[in-house]
């Protein structure tokens, strides 16, 4: 893999013998374990002694060429954190829909009721009031 192993994309090309065309990897990875579509393998770095986790998928062109495109997951850390960001995205998404919408739907509510009705008497005499007008 290029020294910079920062960057998230993953990509090969190669041709029917295996023989790298373009692409940020040397070679066609093995030990490739399968998980619904998804390819889940391990790739050695430069800059780690443990290397790089990688998810990708793989496709087969026309003449035996064969494409991976993925990206490298860079340990648990940076899973936890992407997983993190997106919660934490829905939740304040949620709450901001959640206001909007009551806020929306009481106005909606207000101006269908009839105008005797917004304000409600406050005592017994008032309701005697209004039902002698």
């Amino acid at each position: 893999m290029d020294d910079e192993d920062d960057r998230l994309a993953i990509y090969l090309l190669v041709d029917a013998q295996n023989k790298v065309l373009a692409g940020n990897m040397e070679n066609w990875p093995e030990d490739i374990e399968y998980s619904g579509g998804w390819l889940h393998f391990d790739i050695e770095s430069r800059r780690q002694e443990e290397g790089v986790e990688v998810l990708a998928r793989d496709s087969t062109i026309k003449g035996g060429y064969r494409v991976l495109v993925g990206y490298s997951l860079r340990g648990p850390s940076r899973t936890e954190k992407v997983m993190l960001d997106v919660v934490s995205a829905s939740f304040i998404l949620a709450f901001f829909v959640t206001g909007l919408s009551g806020t929306v739907f009481s106005g909606v509510i207000r101006a269908g009721l009839p105008r005797s009705t917004r304000s409600a008497p406050r005592s017994s005499a008032e309701i005697l009031t209004l039902k002698c007008r």
